[in-house]
């Protein structure tokens, strides 16, 4: 299953769908750049995230650096358990705007 990000509605909501793992990333680098507007806030969900690996914890860091520049607060939500264990294997969880 290919992943993908769309809004769920007007308010800066998104949703991240499918399988974040190394063939399917690097197409998705680009997909936050139409949300990202000065000094919005975006909130992103990944409930429908089926499988993930270190690659997608690479993609929510770069996400996270696209919006700092271009003066934009991002919040993820929804984490999965894996992509969690992941994050706090490698120290930087804390680096991770999650709720």
């Amino acid at each position: 299953m290919a992943a993908d990000l769309k809004a769920k509605d007007d308010s800066g909501r998104l949703q991240l769908t499918g399988q974040l793992d190394f063939s399917s990333v690097a197409g998705l680098r680009s997909s936050l750049s139409p949300y990202l507007k000065k000094g919005s806030r975006l909130e992103i969900d990944l409930t429908a995230v089926d499988r993930t690996n270190s690659a997608a914890l690479a993609l929510l860091l770069q996400w996270q650096q696209d919006a700092l520049d271009r003066n934009c607060r991002i919040n993820f939500i929804n984490l999965p358990e894996k992509l969690i264990d992941i994050a706090e294997l490698h120290g930087i969880k804390g680096l991770l705007p999650i709720s």
